[in-house]
């Protein structure tokens, strides 16, 4: 008996209804509701790099970049929050929690303690001036740091209500190495054994050129004793410093990184990167979230863009459309299953899970193709 999953997808004004049917076995359907958190006039920037977290107490987090203006580098940045304590049926007002003049802040990654709830935020300060992206590129770590360009970290221990003020955090970059920071958006783990797991990322010159590398940093469960746990040369296949991350039941850490080139890249542990060709991509940013039943394999989530056919034939801006949630039940070895979350423009996405099973994808989204940071707005998906 075949058991692999087969899918047919129909959609809906405002929700998607997804059939799943596997051997015989009663079908089984998602409820896709969607919400917009932060939209503005173009005319006053954009939200970018949104990231999602799931407390303990069942609290959503939903963070990202206010950028006072278009693109990059070149212009202040804050970093918001919107908060749910009700399941993602309603979100408290938008909350700067991070914000400095002449400052572009990168949003970084979030991450909770299970045992004391504290929320641990990360960011990076960088000049919000025309030269900034030359700055960050040509400078070392030891001159940003001297500038204060450098990695910063907030802490919440009431569910994200308020935030400690942005404390700097000097992180184990190896010596000499410029653009260093914390990985853009998304969420960190907390592995079994209780260390906390987060993204960063360097350059290193090589040939007279910047090469870039990934990593990852851990420390004890109180923030304290940070180390850089892994390294991956990502040079040669142009992978930036943006990845998710997931802990496998054995207590090995599973890489999904970004590539410009448009195909995505896989690394367990420290081991070697081998292309993942089962989740073709379009050079954007993605979202994994897991979720953990007692006594069963957890089921996995990945969010990003995912054009077909003639879709994926332009350019950077008109591929990133079509965001998808894949499902895997064997931890990233086969994502036989999917889920339509917006037809139209999507780019970054991060996914969070309740203990309930009940989806959560935050994502940059647009009307038009071509245009997909005109909102960022949240995914209820319900497996039924």
């Amino acid at each position: 008996m075949n058991r692999k999953m087969q899918m047919k997808r129909k959609t809906l004004i405002g929700v998607t209804l997804v059939s799943l049917f596997c051997s015989g076995i009663v079908s089984e359907a998602a409820k896709v509701e969607i919400q917009t958190l932060f939209e503005k006039p173009v005319s006053q920037g954009e939200y970018r790099i949104p990231g999602i977290l799931a407390l303990q107490n069942g609290t959503l987090v939903v963070t990202c970049g206010d950028r006072k203006g278009q693109g990059d580098f070149g212009h202040d940045t804050t970093n918001v929050i919107r908060r749910s304590t009700d399941g993602g049926n309603t979100w408290k007002p938008e909350q700067v929690i991070t914000a400095k003049a002449g400052i572009d802040i990168h949003n970084g990654p979030m991450v909770q303690d299970r045992e004391t709830g504290k929320i641990f935020k990360f960011c990076r300060y960088w000049p919000g001036t025309k030269d900034g992206k030359n700055i960050v590129r040509s400078w070392n770590y030891g001159r940003m740091a001297k500038k204060g360009f450098i990695d910063f970290v907030q802490t919440s221990c009431d569910s994200g209500k308020s935030w400690t003020d942005a404390q700097i955090i000097s992180l184990p970059y190896p010596e000499n190495v410029t653009s260093a920071a914390t990985g853009n958006g998304v969420h960190g783990i907390q592995l079994q054994n209780g260390q906390l797991v987060i993204q960063g990322g360097y350059n290193v010159m090589r040939d007279g050129k910047p090469a870039r590398q990934c990593c990852t940093f851990t420390c004890n469960p109180d923030g304290n004793n940070w180390q850089r746990l892994s390294d991956f040369d990502t040079a040669n296949l142009k992978i930036v410093r943006e990845f998710v991350i997931a802990e496998k039941q054995n207590g090995e850490i599973y890489h999904n990184f970004r590539s410009v080139l448009g195909n995505r890249w896989t690394a367990v542990g420290k081991g070697e990167l081998a292309e993942e060709k089962q989740l073709p991509d379009v050079e954007c940013h993605a979202g994994l979230g897991v979720w953990r039943r007692d006594g069963e394999c957890p089921v996995w989530f990945f969010s990003h863009p995912s054009p077909v056919g003639k879709a994926r034939e332009g350019n950077f801006s008109q591929r990133r459309q079509r965001l998808v949630l894949r499902i895997s039940r064997d931890e990233g070895k086969t994502w036989d299953e999917d889920i339509l979350i917006h037809e139209k423009a999507a780019a970054y996405s991060d996914v969070a899970v309740l203990p309930d099973g009940t989806v959560f994808v935050v994502f940059e989204n647009g009307d038009r193709i071509g245009h997909p940071y005109q909102r960022v707005s949240v995914a209820r998906v319900q497996l039924e």
